[in-house]
């Protein structure tokens, strides 16, 4: 894999004895879509808040050329099994993911990695195309909404990581980059209409607009000349696609990712999740926190046995209890009952000794 650039803001990513034989009908998937709202078909119909996706001209394969001129619809005049066109009406999360821009409203460079890697997500998830064997388009369109809502340079670090994130992923790839809408006064063409449209220009001089220009050109510039000073092959200078196989060669973010570290000796090695240290501090937690649960629960079940009538092992039964009073109260009554009798039987001796005494006196 390699890069060039050349004087339209396209950048190429694939075999540079391939460039020269690249036409429309070998491109077999449709024009993939990054960035904003523009994109999107936001804003095509008047009072609406709906994206058309499927109208939007670098990705809408809706209706045919006659009725919609988008670059799909151009493209299927030359190849009519173009894979990823945009349809219908809704955001990016909203529609298929076999429909492959990933452009989002409102968005700015600040997204473009995370855009790119969506990108790479849904091309690998793609069953009707190898995208690895075909050529893909990919149009970026970025700034224009991010100068009229913020007034602001590029960021230049985030535009280089999407586009190394596809280099490293897609073996073959025609990427174009637009910036900024430049819309000037017939009478003055370094004059731009936006100016008078945009929040953040409104108040601001009239060179506010030029400048901005000027920089986002020159960013483009420095990402041109950033993709065409990458190695073509070469282990262990760039890892791509090609060479993925046999190069080892990781970014510091890749590294992170996969929890390397770098040795003493130079040699990667693999980061160790659990130390002695770290065991050591674990199984010293696990068993402070049992002996404080055990002397806890411990306490409150001595306290409760203290204060209940029956043992631990007991099962009180209230049917037996009610059951065991009846039977008390009953012997109680019995009891009286043979005292009394009792009481009577000597009263009657006493009386019937009583009148024998008389008798004999």
């Amino acid at each position: 894999m390699s890069g060039t650039k050349n004087d339209d803001r396209g950048i190429f990513i694939g075999e540079r004895d391939g460039l020269k034989e690249v036409k429309p009908d070998q491109k077999r998937l449709a024009p993939v879509v990054v960035k904003e709202s523009f994109k999107t078909g936001l804003g095509l119909w008047p009072k609406t808040n709906i994206e058309f996706r499927g109208a939007a001209f670098p990705s809408g394969g809706d209706a045919t050329i006659d009725g919609l001129v988008t670059i799909p619809n151009i493209l299927s005049e030359f190849n009519n099994r173009l894979v990823g066109v945009s349809h219908g009406m809704g955001t990016r999360d909203q529609l298929p993911e076999t429909q492959l821009s990933v452009a989002e409203s409102g968005a700015t460079t600040d997204k473009m990695p995370e855009q790119a890697k969506e990108l790479v997500r849904r091309l690998k998830n793609l069953v009707e195309v190898d995208y690895t064997q075909h050529w893909i388009m990919v149009i970026v369109t970025i700034g224009t909404e991010e100068v009229c809502s913020r007034c602001t340079s590029p960021n230049f670090t985030a535009l280089t990581n999407a586009i190394d994130i596809l280099q490293a992923h897609l073996p073959r790839a025609f990427v174009v980059l637009l910036g900024p809408i430049h819309v000037s006064f017939p009478h003055k063409l370094k004059g731009n209409l936006l100016k008078s449209r945009c929040e953040c220009s409104r108040e601001a001089s009239n060179t506010l607009m030029e400048q901005l220009s000027a920089d986002w050109k020159t960013a483009f510039e420095k990402l041109q000349e950033h993709v065409d000073t990458n190695p073509f092959r070469g282990c262990p200078y760039f890892r791509n696609t090609a060479n993925a196989h046999g190069c080892q060669l990781l970014s510091l973010s890749e590294a992170k990712e996969k929890e390397l570290l770098l040795g003493v000796d130079g040699k990667v090695l693999k980061k160790r999740r659990r130390t002695p240290e770290r065991l050591y501090t674990i199984a010293i937690s696990i068993v402070g926190i049992a002996f404080f649960v055990v002397c806890t629960l411990g306490t409150v079940f001595y306290q409760k046995s203290k204060q209940g009538d029956h043992g631990r092992f007991e099962i009180p039964n209230e049917a037996q209890k009610k059951f065991e009073e009846a039977q008390k109260e009953e012997e109680k009554a019995l009891l009286t009952r043979q005292m009394t009798r009792g009481m009577s039987v000597n009263e009657g001796l006493q009386k019937s000794t009583r009148r024998l005494t008389g008798e004999e006196a």
